[in-house]
């Protein structure tokens, strides 16, 4: 397998953010062991938002990557799926409360 198929393996990885920043980072290494280095001179800048993650989705399908564009990726959206599973989970708990609630006053009601 090429290099280039390995990395768009890597990034739709990210993009289902199944890929934590540290992990992207270990398979980065080990991509550029077998196929050589992703030095490509490309700014990655300090931001998190899905705005600028998209930025960078969009110029790495083109081609336009490097290690740490690509750890950005994964940051970026393993943070957010992690934000919206814990959002997940809180509303769960809530609604279990009120259901709870609601059963409690009604046994009491008779």
């Amino acid at each position: 397998m090429d290099k280039e198929t390995m990395i768009l393996q890597l990034i739709k990885k990210i993009d289902h953010g199944a890929v934590s920043a540290s992990k992207a980072s270990k398979e980065l290494e080990m991509i550029e062991q077998k196929c050589g280095s992703l030095d490509l001179l490309f700014d990655v800048e300090d931001r998190n938002d899905s705005e600028y993650y998209n930025e960078l989705l969009t110029n790495a399908r083109m081609g336009l990557y490097n290690k740490e564009s690509i750890i950005k990726m994964a940051e970026i959206m393993y943070d957010e799926k992690k934000t919206i599973t814990k959002w997940i989970v809180v509303a769960a708990a809530v609604i279990v409360v009120v259901i709870a609630v609601i059963l409690i006053a009604k046994g009491g009601n008779r």
